[in-house]
C-alpha cells in the first residue's frame, strides 16, 4: 500500500464526524474518506446479520478507493470484531475502545453505567472488558434507541430529545451508578444535557476522546 493512499472511516450516521474531527486535527496531512450511512440509520436496533451486510458494502466500496486503515467511528459496528469488518481486506482496522482503562481510578462506589445501542448493549462486551479489568465493579448497560434517530434528526433542544434524556438517565441513577461512558459516536452531540440531567455527582466519559 502506498503511505499516500487515504483513510476510511466509516459510521451508521453522522456520529462519526466527532471522531473524523478528531482525525483531522491529529493527523493534518492524511487524506480521509468518511462514509455515514444515513440511509440506514440507526443500527442499534438491528441484527448481527444486517449490520454485517451493510459494513460489508461499504469496506468493499473504500477497497476499491485503495484506503491504507479503516477507522470504525461506531460503538455498533466495533462490536463485530476486527475479522468480520476487515473481511479479508489487506487495510488494517482501528475501532472505538470500550472504555475500561478509563473507569479505573474514576469510580468511587464501583458502579458504572454506560449508554449505548440496544445491539451494544446486548453483546455484553463493554461489560466483559471492564469486569476483566476489576471483577468488583458493577456495570450498568442502558439501551438508548431513540437517540440516533432524534439527533440524526437534528432536534437539538426538542421536547423529545429531552424526554428521551430523561427517561435513560432516570434509568441509570436507579443503579446508584457514579460514572457513565457515551457508548455511542452519537452521543457527544447531547453530552451537555446529558451531564445535566445525572448532576454533578456521575463523572461522564467519551471513550472516543481516548
Amino acid at each position: 500500500m502506498n503511505r499516500l493512499d487515504p483513510i476510511g472511516v466509516i459510521d451508521s450516521g453522522v456520529g462519526g464526524l466527532t471522531v473524523l474531527k478528531w482525525l483531522q486535527e491529529k493527523m493534518p496531512h492524511e487524506r480521509f474518506i468518511f462514509i455515514g450511512d444515513t440511509a440506514r440509520t440507526p443500527y442499534g436496533n438491528r441484527s448481527r446479520e444486517e449490520i454485517q451486510g451493510f459494513v460489508g458494502e461499504m469496506t468493499a466500496w473504500l477497497n476499491r478507493r485503495n484506503i491504507k486503515q479503516l477507522v470504525v467511528a461506531c460503538n455498533t459496528i466495533t462490536v463485530l470484531g476486527t475479522e468480520v469488518i476487515k473481511n479479508g481486506y489487506d487495510f488494517s482496522v482501528i475501532g472505538m475502545k470500550k472504555g475500561a482503562h478509563m473507569v479505573e481510578g474514576v469510580t468511587r462506589n464501583k458502579k458504572v453505567g454506560f449508554l449505548a445501542t440496544d445491539f451494544t448493549v446486548a453483546s455484553g462486551a463493554h461489560k466483559k472488558e471492564i469486569q476483566e479489568m476489576d471483577p468488583e465493579i458493577q456495570v450498568f448497560g442502558q439501551g438508548c434507541p431513540k437517540f440516533v434517530p432524534l439527533i440524526e434528526g437534528e432536534q437539538f433542544g426538542s421536547p423529545e430529545l429531552a424526554a428521551a434524556i430523561k427517561e435513560y438517565t432516570d434509568k441509570l441513577k436507579e443503579y446508584d451508578v457514579d460514572t457513565v461512558m457515551l457508548s455511542c459516536t452519537h452521543y457527544p452531540f447531547v453530552e451537555k444535557e446529558i451531564r445535566e440531567a445525572f448532576g454533578p455527582g456521575v463523572t461522564i466519559l467519551d471513550p472516543a476522546e481516548r
